[in-house]
């Protein structure tokens, strides 16, 4: 870089190299948290309410549906509820997928 008519070489010093770094290592502790906030907090509430508002609307719903006479329509309730907690952990997992943060 030219500064009248001198020539000026500019360098970086330890500070700036030490402040390059705890930017980097500021940004990987903010991952980290986000990430644990997602596991531990994001995942099973979305897990739980998707759940209970399927389970509130198939309530509603499988009554009418399955008439409750014979141990088959109990096999069947069973089987519902297996179904809907394991679509409610995949939509769970998968909203919690977008939000994960990219560490680069």
């Amino acid at each position: 870089m030219h500064v009248w008519g001198v020539e000026v070489v500019v360098i970086k010093t330890g500070r700036e190299r030490q402040s390059g770094q705890s930017d980097a290592k500021s940004k990987g502790t903010r991952a980290m948290v986000a990430k644990g906030v997602i596991v531990l907090v994001a995942f099973p509430v979305l897990a739980h309410a998707m759940y209970t508002l399927t389970s509130l609307v198939l309530g509603m719903v499988l009554p009418s549906l399955l008439p409750l006479a014979g141990s088959w329509s109990d096999l069947a309730a069973k089987a519902v509820v297996v179904a809907t907690f394991l679509v409610a952990l995949r939509v769970s997992f998968g909203v919690c997928r977008r939000m994960w943060p990219i560490t680069v």
